[in-house]
């Protein structure tokens, strides 16, 4: 019931903007993509607010950052369970994992005790599988577009498998993007300085 893992074929969106049509070329993930996109994920999170809240320091977040985001995409070379949906200009990304993949809702190396106990009610109360998992879609800030592309291309993927997906956002500003592309929220989460929702969409 899940969705091909294997290489995604090459397609052509184009994005309408205020201003201008963007075409964003959708492609698999290579070696080569690892250390760019690194970069541009870190910094599409650089100012998520629950990224801010875990790592007040900009220096530690941005490192935290690029560790995690270097780890997912190293992974997902060889995990045909794990599906990055890449910008063929590198821009951004997105992280799909099928209901196979582990969940990784350990909190960072080092976090504050207020962390861990925040990681710990999130993750405890994911929704149930089986679902595919939006671990992480991002792009650079100066190409608008590229998000709705990359998602796009994933959720007709899961559409034509019939399966659905789940996120989780710590970033309020990111809810109506989600919502515009089906996600509803399941439930949110607020601690002293930070808020999170788990996000639901079934197939259409």
């Amino acid at each position: 019931m899940s969705p091909s893992a294997g290489i995604l074929p090459a397609e052509i969106l184009r994005r309408r903007t205020h201003t201008h049509v963007v075409t964003v070329h959708i492609r698999s993930l290579t070696a080569e993509d690892v250390d760019p996109l690194t970069a541009a994920l870190a910094e599409a999170f650089h100012r998520d607010d629950l990224a801010v809240w875990i790592f007040p320091d900009q220096r530690v977040r941005d490192a935290a950052l690029a560790a995690m985001f270097r780890s997912r995409l190293s992974e997902a070379l060889h995990d045909a369970e794990t599906v990055v949906d890449v910008a063929d200009d590198l821009s951004g990304a997105a992280i799909w994992q099928s209901p196979r993949v582990r969940f990784d809702d350990n909190p960072p190396p080092g976090a504050r005790p207020d962390v861990i106990d925040a990681f710990r009610t999130i993750f405890a109360a994911r929704p149930q599988p089986p679902y595919w998992y939006l671990h992480g879609i991002g792009a650079r800030t100066e190409r608008r577009g590229v998000g709705s592309a990359l998602m796009g291309v994933g959720l007709r993927r899961l559409d034509t498998a019939g399966v659905p997906s789940a996120l989780m956002t710590g970033a309020e500003r990111n809810l109506a993007f989600y919502r515009k592309h089906g996600y509803r929220e399941l439930r949110r989460f607020d601690f002293r300085g930070a808020s999170a929702w788990w996000m639901w969409r079934d197939p259409v």
